[in-house]
Order: C-alpha cells, then structure tokens, then sequence
C-alpha cells in the first residue's frame, strides 16, 4: 500500500487533493490518503505512521511547513517531502528544497502535475526497495562467506527477520567449472523441498551457493541430486549442510556444506575416510592451534582414540588417520585465506607402525607448517598489510568496498583479510570504514551547506536515511542535530 500524507490549513486544499487522489488520477497501484490541517496533527500521524510521500503547505499557523521537514529529518522518517506553495512563495518553496525536500507543485493543483509527483515518487521508492533488497542480500553473502556479523553488516533483527521468516537454515553448496545458465529454475526447483531461497553463483570459487529458509528442521529431499542436474544440465559435486535454527550461524553451515565436497574430492567413495574426518574435523583444529605441545600430544592422543576403531592398527590404518587429519588442516587453512602447498602437507612420513609414531608425526608436520606460515606472514609484513588496507580505505571510503576489494589491492585471500584485520585493529574492516565516511561527513557538516541527502550520498551511503542511523550509531546524534550544534 503506498500510503500518501496531505498536510495544509486549507480545507478546500486538503479535500481537493485527496479527492483527486482517491477519485479521479486512476493510479495502477493502491494508495492510502491520510489527511491533516496542521503540523502537530500531522506529527501525531507519523508517530504511528510513515508514509512513502508528504505533500505539506509551508504557511500554516501554530507551526509551518519547516518545523514539519525538520522534524522528520531529526527523526529520519524516509518518507518523500513536495511543498505546495503559490506562485506568490514560490521563492519561499525554493529555499524549502535547501532543506531535503524532493520537489514542490503550484498551486492551484491541476490533476497531471499531482499525478506525475506520486507516480515519480512510487517509481523511485519502488527502485530504492528494490536496490535495499539486492543490497541486503549481498550483505548476506558477504555474512555466510567470510562469518562477518549482521551487526558489523548493519543487518538488524528486523530485516533479517523480513527477509528469512522460516525458523530453520540449510545450505545447499555446487561445485562446478561452468556458471549455471539459470538461477530462477534452480531457486524454482529448491521451492518444491523448501518454503523459500537465494542463489548465488561464485565465479571465483566456482560454486553455486543456495541459502534456504524452511519451516521443517529436516528436509531429506532423495532425489535433490538427480534433478538438479536435470536443471543445470552440466556436471557437480553436491555438498548438503546441517540444518541450524540461527541465521548467525550461516558461515558454520556454508563451511559444512564445502566441508562435504571437500572430502568428496579428497576420498572419492571411501566412505570410512570421509567419516572420520567429518566426524573429527574441529578436534583437528583443536590439535593443530594449540601451543602447549604437552597438551597438543594429550589432544592428539584423544582425537586418535576417537577415531581409532582397531585394537592392533596396520600401518595402512594409521596412513588412513594421518591423510584424514592432515585433510582437514588442508580445509582449514582454505578457510583462513591461508594459502599452503596442500602436496607438501599430504606426504607421507615413513614407518607409520605404532600410534607413539604417528602422533609424533603429526606434530612434526604441524611445526613445520606453522613455522612455515610464521614465515610468510611475519609481523613486519603484517605491518606493511595493515598500512596498505587502511590507506585503501581512506582512499575509496566513497564506494561501496567489500572484502574482495580489499584482498585484490593487497594480494591475499578475503577470510585471511578478514581475521587479520580484526587481529591487528580490534574491529571490522567495516567499522573502519564507517569511521572513515562519518569522519568525512562531519567536516562536511561543519563546512559547509550541502543537504544531509548530498551529504550522505557523496560519502558512500545510499540514502540520507541509512547515512543517519550509521551516524547515530558512531555519534550518538543525528547528522542534522551535529550540525545545529
């Protein structure tokens, strides 16, 4: 419902408008008119109300037309501002669109001109959801890749809410070499097993992701497999997660989903190996990030007695438990963004015939590698890192910079930018970057008169409504309540 609030002293104003509005313009969408002949009626309405448009007089007694346009930018109502005003204001209308309004119209009001502002207004509010939309699920890319927080995405309660409104989570993750010609028939298809989802296509890391949202914590649909292909009609390797009942735990259920193609690749049919390493994949990170070496080995010692269903293990069987570890720590550091000769880490040690050998093995192996990684991502190399994406960020705030962005300027991997930069900062890349264009904005603010709209816009952000929720967020006061003061 596209709802449309009148605001003006003059009765006969008031009544033609909406009139007009609701009778004789023919508009090809519904449309609420609400009505009020002052500022304070009109105030009490948008306390319970927020229409997508405003058509306000400015000469009105208690209150004006500019104690209203100030009101709802102090309180960020996104709501379209036209003046009606006479030719006799008209210079007064003119110094109105200083204050964010979006147009004005003559009075008296002929039918075509009223017309066209609403249409105008519907068609721009229409893009704009449609953009919010778009934006927010690449937002939500953005969270499940690289386990970056709703909050640090801006990503309240209520939109995640919007967006999902089924209780429980699943990822669906492709690999393939060839993008999928249609992502409408697949979202299609996923429909019939799940109440809605969003589908994505990864050039870079050559998978199709599907987010899906359902109302059933277990959906087992048996020939998934089967019709997918039919519908992409090119070949893949399917990997199904867990269901989860949290949207923040999209990053766990996409690395689940990758984990299962990832073994997939690594054992091919053997069944035993993919479920032991499933099965012991956080007990090897556990075992691999440890320091103390005395609590690594009892670490060690308890992930391979968890795995270890033999009583006298064959060498082949203890090869099978070093391959299946060492897997893992391969996936893992994929995770990280940490690149390592995954050949190097695979070999086989020799005279793997007792478990006391194989766990002193794997440490060997662990040592190695993290001295190897220590090596190539030193602390003086982290210094010229962090210089590097912090002077990026001061130089493009302006746009619209995601992770990938800040990996192809500096040369690494997204999720290593993205766990180093909390490391070496104590915040997100985007806090950082929010903090650059409030920064910017203030000296904006400050001096000189450009409009709070021009402001944000000029700053990176879509709206002057978005702008000021960030704003006050990092400044505790509303863009136009800094610039009074």
């Amino acid at each position: 419902m596209f709802r449309i609030l009148i605001v003006d002293d003059e009765h006969i104003i008031l009544n033609g408008c909406s009139f007009m509005i609701k009778e004789t313009l023919e508009l090809p969408f519904p449309v609420e008119v609400l009505t009020a002949n002052n500022v304070p009626q009109a105030i009490s309405i948008l306390e319970e109300q927020v229409p997508e448009l405003i058509l306000t007089d400015i000469r009105m007694p208690v209150m004006d037309g500019f104690s209203l346009i100030e009101y709802i930018r102090r309180n960020e109502i996104d709501s379209d501002i036209v003046i009606l005003t006479s030719h006799a204001d008209f210079e007064y209308a003119r110094k109105a669109l200083r204050y964010g309004v979006n147009d004005f119209i003559l009075k008296p009001i002929d039918e075509a001109s009223l017309k066209k502002t609403i249409l105008d207004c519907h068609q721009k509010k229409a893009k704009e959801a449609e953009e919010q939309k778009n934006s927010y699920y690449m937002k939500i890319l953005t969270m499940f890749l690289y386990d970056i927080s709703a909050a640090d995405l801006l990503l309240t309660d209520e939109i995640l809410n919007d967006l999902f409104p089924f209780t429980y989570f699943s990822m669906i993750v492709a690999a393939m070499e060839e993008p999928p010609s249609n992502l409408d028939n697949t979202e299609g298809l996923l429909k019939q097993y799940y109440n809605t989802c969003h589908c994505y296509y990864l050039s870079e890391q050559k998978q199709l992701i599907c987010l899906c949202n359902h109302d059933t914590f277990f959906v087992k649909p048996a020939d998934l497999k089967e019709k997918l292909f039919q519908t992409l009609g090119i070949p893949f390797i399917l990997g199904t997660s867990i269901s989860s009942s949290s949207i923040h735990k999209l990053h766990h259920l996409y690395t689940n989903a990758c984990q299962r193609i990832f073994y997939h690749k690594a054992f091919g049919s053997n069944e035993n190996l993919t479920g032991a390493a499933c099965f012991s994949y956080q007990d090897c990170i556990q075992v691999f990030n440890e320091t103390d070496e005395s609590k690594m080995q009892k670490a060690l010692l308890h992930y391979i007695e968890r795995i270890n269903l033999v009583k006298d293990p064959s060498s082949f069987y203890l090869e099978q438990i070093y391959i299946s570890f060492f897997q893992n720590i391969v996936l893992y550091l994929e995770h990280v963004g940490i690149r390592e000769n995954t050949d190097e880490i695979l070999i086989l040690p020799q005279e793997l015939d007792s478990t006391d050998k194989l766990i002193k093995q794997i440490i060997f192996r662990i040592c190695q590698i993290r001295q190897k990684i220590k090596s190539d991502y030193s602390d003086e190399n982290n210094e010229v890192l962090i210089n590097q994406l912090l002077d990026f960020i001061k130089s493009h705030f302006q746009n619209d910079i995601s992770l990938d962005d800040l990996s192809e300027a500096v040369g690494m991997h997204p999720n290593y930018i993205c766990s180093f930069f909390k490391k070496a900062t104590g915040q997100s890349y985007l806090t950082c970057l929010h903090k650059e264009r409030i920064f910017a904005a203030k000296k904006m603010l400050k001096e000189t008169d450009l409009s709070i709209e021009s402001i944000a816009r000029q700053v990176g952000y879509n709206s002057s409504t978005q702008f000021a929720r960030i704003f006050r967020k990092y400044e505790e006061i509303s863009p136009s309540e800094f610039r009074s003061q």
